[in-house]
C-alpha cells in the first residue's frame, strides 16, 4: 500500500470568502487514499456573528484536523485587561504575557508542525509572513495565488516578503497574469501549475433562467465584499448611464460591508447622481443562487482583474446566471481593449459597459449569453476534473524535489 503524503493547507481564516472557500473545496474533494490533509489557520477561528467561520465547522464535519490560535501569536487585547480591577496590575501582566506569545516558544511550536509534513501549502501569498521564517527548506512549499497586484495601491507589494536573492518557489495560479506579476517583483520561480478556480459540478443547484427572464424585471445584481480592494465605483458610473438608456432597470449589490467607510463613501456617489431610489445594498448574501431567484436578477455585473473573476462570477455563470465584466488592470501598462464578443464579454469603460448591457437587455440576447456562458465554465472550471490533474502534478513534484528537477504543468 503507497504510503499517504501528508499536507498542510495554510489559510488566513476559514470565512466565506475567496481564498477560504478555495482552501476548503480543495481539502475537502483531494484524495484523500493518495493525501493526509490537515489546515492551519493563522487568524482566530472563534465565533464571528457578522462573518462566521462557516468552512471551519464544515470541515470539521469532515474529520479534517485544523490547527488553529494554538500556533498563532495572537495577543490579548488592553481593552478586556482594562476591565479587570487593578489596571495597573492588568496592564503588567498583559504586556509580560503577550511577549511569551511572541517567544520563541512559538516558532518553536510552529516549526515542529511545519515539518510534520511533505508538503506546505500556503493559499494566498499575503499571509506568507506569518510562516516565512518557520519553513524548512527541505519540506516542499507552495503558494497558491488568489490575489492581483493591480487589487492594491502600487506602494504595497504583495510579494515583498519573498526571499528576491537566493530562493526559487512553486506557484499554483489561477490566472497567467499573477506570474507575470511575481516576475515584475522580481521574485524566483522554480515550479507553477495552473489551477482554475472550480467548482464540484455535483454541488450545482442551477437557476431555471428562463423563469427570470419571462418576469420581465431588470434587475441587475453586483456579488461582492464592500471594500475598497474590491471597488466598484465604476459600476456605479456604469448605472448611470444605463439609467438614462433605459429607465426602469434597478441595481441590487449584495455583499458584507467590510469598509464602512467607503459604503458611506458610495452612498453619498449614489446620493449626488439621484440614484438613492434605484441602487439598493442588500447586504449578505447566505445562498446567492436563492438572493437571486428572490430579487429577480437577470444579469450580474462583476468586478474583475485582466478578465479573471472569482467565486461568484463562477458560481453564477455555472449556475445559469449570465454575467458581464467591469474590467481594471490597476494602471497596468497592458492597454485596455474592451471585447464584446468575448466570454464572458468585458469593458474597462463605464459607459462600453452601460452601452453593451442596454443592447443585451434591448435585444432579448440574455439567454443567449447564458447558455454561451455556462457551456465554457462548466467545461473550464469542473473541479472533479481539474483537482485529478493537481494531484498528479503534486505526486510528481514531491517525488522529482529530490532530483531538484523544475517542472511546468497546467490544467
Amino acid at each position: 500500500m503507497i504510503k499517504r503524503k501528508k499536507l498542510l493547507f495554510v489559510t488566513n481564516s476559514l470565512q466565506k470568502a475567496g481564498s477560504e472557500k478555495y482552501t476548503f473545496e480543495i481539502v475537502k474533494n483531494i484524495d484523500k487514499s493518495l493525501f493526509d490533509v490537515e489546515v492551519l489557520t493563522t487568524a482566530d477561528v472563534h465565533i464571528n456573528k457578522k462573518f462566521p467561520h462557516i468552512y471551519y465547522f464544515e470541515l470539521k464535519k469532515l474529520g479534517i484536523k485544523i490547527h488553529t490560535n494554538l500556533y498563532r501569536p495572537g495577543e490579548i487585547q488592553v481593552d478586556f485587561m482594562n476591565r479587570l480591577p487593578f489596571k495597573k496590575i492588568s496592564n503588567y501582566i498583559l504586556f509580560r504575557i503577550n511577549r511569551y506569545r511572541r517567544s520563541s516558544l512559538y516558532h518553536k511550536r510552529l516549526n515542529k508542525l511545519l515539518n510534520s509534513f511533505d508538503a506546505v501549502i500556503l493559499v494566498d501569498a499575503l499571509f506568507f509572513h506569518h510562516i516565512k521564517n518557520n519553513l524548512n527548506p527541505d519540506i516542499h512549499f507552495e503558494t497558491h495565488l488568489m490575489c492581483h497586484q493591480a487589487q492594491f495601491n502600487p506602494d504595497f507589494k504583495i510579494y515583498e516578503a519573498y526571499d528576491k536573492n537566493s530562493t526559487e518557489y512553486n506557484f499554483v495560479y489561477a490566472d497567467e497574469y499573477q506570474l507575470k506579476e511575481i516576475e515584475a517583483q522580481e521574485v524566483r520561480i522554480k515550479n507553477t501549475f495552473g489551477f482554475p478556480l472550480s467548482i464540484n459540478v455535483h454541488d450545482l443547484t442551477p437557476v431555471d433562467y428562463h423563469k427570470i427572464v419571462e418576469k420581465k424585471e431588470l434587475n441587475i445584481g453586483v456579488f461582492t465584499r464592500i471594500n475598497r480592494i474590491k471597488p466598484i465605483d465604476k459600476i456605479l458610473e456604469a448605472f448611470e448611464i444605463l439609467k438614462n438608456l433605459n429607465s426602469e432597470v434597478k441595481l441590487k449589490i449584495f455583499g458584507h460591508i467590510q469598509d464602512p467607510d467607503y459604503h458611506s463613501e458610495l452612498m453619498e456617489v449614489i446620493k449626488n447622481k439621484g440614484l438613492i431610489h434605484h441602487i439598493s445594498f442588500e447586504g449578505h448574501a447566505e445562498n446567492m443562487l436563492e438572493s437571486i431567484k428572490e430579487k429577480n436578477v437577470s444579469l450580474a455585473w462583476i468586478v474583475s482583474i485582466y478578465e479573471y473573476v472569482g467565486y461568484a462570477a463562477t458560481e453564477l455563470c455555472m449556475n445559469n446566471i449570465p454575467i458581464i465584466l467591469d474590467n481594471i488592470d490597476g494602471n497596468n501598462s497592458i492597454k485596455p481593449i474592451d471585447n464584446e464578443t468575448s466570454i464572458p464579454p468585458y469593458f474597462y469603460t463605464p459607459s462600453a459597459l452601460a452601452k453593451h448591457t442596454h443592447y443585451i437587455l434591448s435585444n432579448n440576447k440574455l439567454e443567449e449569453l447564458q447558455q454561451l456562458e455556462t457551456d465554457q465554465f462548466l467545461s473550464n472550471h469542473d473541479l472533479e476534473k481539474n483537482i485529478r490533474h493537481y494531484e498528479q502534478y503534486l505526486l510528481e513534484v514531491l517525488k522529482k524535489e529530490e532530483a531538484k528537477n523544475p517542472i511546468n504543468y497546467e490544467c
